[in-house]
Formats: C-alpha cells, structure tokens, sequence
C-alpha cells in the first residue's frame, strides 16, 4: 500500500438515513479537499456491502485478467463479483456516501450499521449479522486453537497471524 492509500481500520457504528446515505468515518477519508470516489458493491454471499477505493477495485481487475485466463469463469467473476455489481460514489460535503435500494435490501440494511475496516476497503454489515458472524469467527478460532493443541503444536505459531487480527479487531 502506498503512502497516500487508504488505511481502513476499526469498527464504527453508523445512521443511515431516509436517502439510503451514512457518513464515512472521518479517520477512513484522506482529508483532501472535495469528495472522495469509492466503488460501492453487494458482497457476493449478499451478507454485506463492500467500499473498495476505485484503484484496489482496478488491482482485483488485474489480478482476475491475470489469473484467470479468458472463458466463462472469469466473465462470471467480473460480472458477478466486482464490476458489474459495483456502483462509483462520491462522498457528498459531509463525507456520506449513498447505498442503493437493492444493496440495503439484500444485505438487510436499516437506520443503523456497522462499518468494518479491512486495511484497503471496508465492509457495511447490518449489527445483528456482523455480531453473529463475530461470534462465529471468534469460536472458529477456539476451535482452530483447540485443535493445534492436540496435535502438539503451539496454538499461538499455528495461528499467530489470525489471532493477532482477532485479538486486535475484538480488543483482546
């Protein structure tokens, strides 16, 4: 990530309000003068929405073209997965963006969300679904933990990695 990329971390809790608009969490816009461009898209599970900044959106794009030689599977996965859900916003005066009808519907988006950063994109959840997939994460890693202990390796080297993630993300 360069220097002037976005660093999208901690969890925030937002209003939406009757035009389907929330505020981006101030410590997540760059502090330019003017709006702020962001591709907005339905996850493909349809649990949450993603806000991905247009370049890491063009990054994945390459990533696929590269990986992913011609052929139905990659018309699927641009179509269906990044481009062609994905809608280009700008952050109005006031630092909200605007979610559409169907991504509010499909993800079960109300007057409050939870907004998730993920280091380059950050993620819209509603509260009830972001809090049991917290608690489903948080015991697939006890279970994860458990395991490794059987089989007589160190938890903490096993899953050093997932663990720092989640003790940060849940303030262990």
């Amino acid at each position: 990530m360069n220097e002037d990329a976005a660093n999208f971390v901690g969890t925030f809790e937002r209003k939406i309000d009757s035009k389907k608009r929330f505020s981006v969490p101030s410590t997540w816009l760059q502090g330019k003068e003017g709006s702020e461009k962001f591709c907005v898209r339905l996850h493909i599970e349809g649990q949450f929405v993603e806000v991905i900044p247009p370049d890491v959106l063009r990054r994945e794009n390459a990533e696929i073209r590269e990986k992913i030689s011609g052929g139905q599977l990659r018309k699927d996965m641009l179509r269906f997965m990044t481009h062609g859900v994905a809608h280009d916003v700008e952050t109005d005066g006031q630092g909200r963006i605007l979610l559409t009808g169907d991504q509010c519907l499909q993800a079960d988006l109300h007057a409050t969300v939870v907004c998730v950063g993920l280091g380059d994109r950050f993620e819209i959840w509603n509260p009830d679904r972001y809090a049991a997939e917290k608690q489903a994460a948080r015991e697939r890693f006890l279970a994860a933990k458990q395991a490794a202990r059987e089989n007589n390796v160190a938890a903490e080297e096993a899953t050093k990695e997932n663990y720092t993630k989640m003790a940060n993300e849940w303030g262990y």
